[in-house]
């Protein structure tokens, strides 16, 4: 692993360091972690298969009264 240096708002830190000690896991992995995720959220080449996997999601909702039908 190659080391890093970010800085971060003071209440980032005590977040960071907050989130680590409720995972009690060390703050950097909770950092790579978090980068994993926005990582993968945010890279194109997932971004098709992320649409299609979604595809369908809303289907027989019926909780959505007009917006089902696809009136305005």
């Amino acid at each position: 692993m190659l080391p890093v240096k970010i800085h971060l708002t003071p209440e980032q830190h005590t977040a960071l360091k907050a989130a680590a000690a409720r995972a009690r896991e060390p703050v950097a992995v909770v950092v790579r972690r978090a980068l994993d995720d926005w990582l993968a959220r945010t890279q194109p080449e997932g971004r098709l298969q992320r649409l299609r996997n979604g595809r369908g999601l809303w289907k027989g909702r019926g909780d959505l009264g007009a917006l089902a039908a696809g009136e305005p």
